[in-house]
């Protein structure tokens, strides 16, 4: 696989993930705001991609400040 497929890949499933669970705004259920959680996919999909190792830690304290 190649490395920019795997960050789609990687975006795909954290937009999936924060949409259907995160949801701290509790939009998940209109159609029309499925996108609202992406620049969050993409800047953890940054956090990943730019660190030897994936800090879970410093991703849940960068969702916890955004919905705080």
């Amino acid at each position: 696989m190649n490395t920019r497929k795997t960050i789609v890949e990687i975006q795909k499933t954290l937009r999936k993930m924060f949409w259907e669970h995160w949801d701290p705004i509790g939009v998940n259920y209109d159609p029309h705001a499925a996108g609202e959680y992406d620049s969050y996919a993409d800047e953890v999909t940054s956090f990943i991609i730019n660190s030897r190792v994936v800090d879970e830690l410093k991703i849940q304290k960068y969702l916890r400040c955004v919905y705080v």
